[in-house]
């Protein structure tokens, strides 16, 4: 039996968020095979900001999300800003 790729579960929290005229697409995804949930702010150039840490909930992602949004500012997710987890 060939092995398979195991499927990325994708929470129905996942949204887009609008501030300031930007838009981001907060993505909350686990694997079937790992029960915490983790999450990605995707601009609209398709650059991908990923956060290492899972959390135990689809909740707890979206508002760890939400919080890195207002901590930073949406507009720290643009291309030429400095990356809001390298500390820049």
């Amino acid at each position: 039996m060939p092995n398979r790729d195991p499927e990325i579960i994708t929470s129905p929290l996942s949204r887009i968020v609008s501030q300031n005229g930007m838009a981001v697409d907060v993505q909350i995804e686990r694997c079937e095979s790992d029960p915490g949930w983790a999450f990605k702010i995707v601009n609209e150039n398709g650059t991908t900001f990923h956060w290492p840490d899972a959390c135990e909930t689809d909740e707890e992602a979206l508002t760890s999300a939400m919080d890195s949004i207002a901590a930073h500012g949406i507009e720290s997710f643009r291309d030429d800003a400095p990356c809001p987890l390298c500390g820049g």
